[in-house]
């Protein structure tokens, strides 16, 4: 046989395997020995059903399963109230009643259970609950609201990787199929975001116990307040429920980056040829920890400038200024390239920083030079007419 033949055959186990239940021990409304219930219209009635002792294990989780005989929607006057040993588990208005309404029961006791069913009817002709309801324990998947969140920085940089990462978990004693998803391309494409890397969809199972984290990096290159997409994920329970859990979205702040050194060249961009010409470099550290072993170089094939290595520290906020003269030999324009490099003390890396300076030669030698001839032309022509 075609094994594509048989993948819809392998689908359909694997869907059926996700929306059991897996029963420790369960026991029918008619195997308690009740019927059907019925309430009339305008009726308000209580039904007492003792349920005798069940197997249980520790991570166990006790549920009512009412089922209704001769279900339609309903949209107001039908309430149904559910007590166990005398406690309210739950109440279910009008639109909120299903054909099948699981009902997870949290003060079950070892021994006997007394469950009691209320239900007011003042809408329909007749509720038919069917003595096919079924109460039991059972072992469930638990992922709830807290068990689905966001790690994302309220604020990034401009034209920087930004990490932003989801955790999901299933702290229940069965496995879920689940499927999450946090941007969609839509909402990156509208938001100018641009996904660099990582995944930030998963489809898959989540075992018993165990947590999930899934991670993507984005970048943009706009300063503006972004809403970060809500985390959403959706399984099937074991009662055949489709369960959605989605995240409130979080604030994100993305700003320029601002560098963490400034730096300004204070030299002449006009400079005359074979003469020394003194100038300025002022640096200021922007950053809230010193900046230690600063080191200034220079890359020019068409000046020489006097310029020693600089080592120094930079203080936070502080501002320092470094003396520099240059020389050129060659008239005509060049450019200068300066490299400084430094180690940041909060997180002790290199940085390098290139900064260009044009320098245009000065004209006025050029210009005395055309004079000198000039005159020198004038004196030999007069003495060639005299002549």
């Amino acid at each position: 046989m075609n094994i594509k033949n048989l993948l819809p055959i392998f689908l359909i186990i694997l869907m059926l395997s996700v929306i059991h239940a897996t029963p420790i021990e369960e026991k029918t409304l008619s195997e308690m020995g009740y019927q059907n219930l019925t309430v009339e219209r305008h009726e308000e009635k209580c039904f007492d059903i003792n349920i005798p002792e069940l197997e249980s294990t520790n991570d166990s989780t006790f549920v009512f399963v009412l089922k209704i005989e001769n279900y339609i929607p309903v949209n107001k006057d039908v309430i149904f109230k559910i007590y166990l040993n005398e406690k309210l588990e739950k109440t279910i208005d009008s639109k909120d009643i299903k054909q099948k309404n699981i009902i997870k029961l949290d003060h079950y006791i070892q021994k006997e259970n007394k469950l009691k069913l209320c239900i007011e009817n003042h809408f329909i002709p007749r509720i038919i609950i069917s003595k096919e309801s079924k109460i039991g324990n059972y072992l469930l998947a638990k992922i709830e609201d807290s068990d689905l969140y966001q790690i994302v920085p309220s604020k990034i940089k401009t034209n920087t990787m930004t990490p932003i990462e989801i955790v999901f978990r299933n702290r229940g004693a069965n496995d879920a199929y689940v499927n999450v998803e946090n941007a969609t391309d839509r909402y990156l494409i509208n938001n100018l975001l641009n996904h660099i890397s990582g995944e930030y969809k998963y489809e898959g199972w989540l075992l018993a116990g165990e947590e999930k984290r899934i991670k993507y990096f984005i970048k943009t290159k706009e300063d503006l307040l972004y809403i970060s997409p809500r985390a959403k994920l959706t399984y099937t329970n074991e009662f055949g429920e489709e369960i959605k859990i989605i995240t409130e979205p979080l604030v994100i702040k993305a700003e320029k980056e601002k560098a963490l050194l400034d730096i300004f060249i204070d030299l002449p961009k006009n400079i005359t040829n074979r003469e020394n010409t003194n100038g300025t470099i002022i640096l200021r550290n922007n950053s809230n920890n010193d900046i230690s072993d600063l080191y200034v170089g220079i890359n020019s094939t068409e000046a020489t400038e006097i310029l020693d290595q600089y080592k120094t520290t930079i203080r936070r906020k502080e501002v320092i200024q470094i003396p520099i003269q240059i020389k050129t030999y060659d008239n005509k324009d060049f450019k200068i390239e300066y490299y400084f490099e430094y180690t940041t003390l909060d997180d002790e890396y290199k940085q390098s920083k290139i900064t260009e300076h044009n320098i245009k030669q000065k004209q006025e030698q050029v210009f005395e030079i055309i004079g000198i001839f000039i005159i020198l032309f004038i004196i030999i022509y007069v003495w060639f007419l005299k002549s």
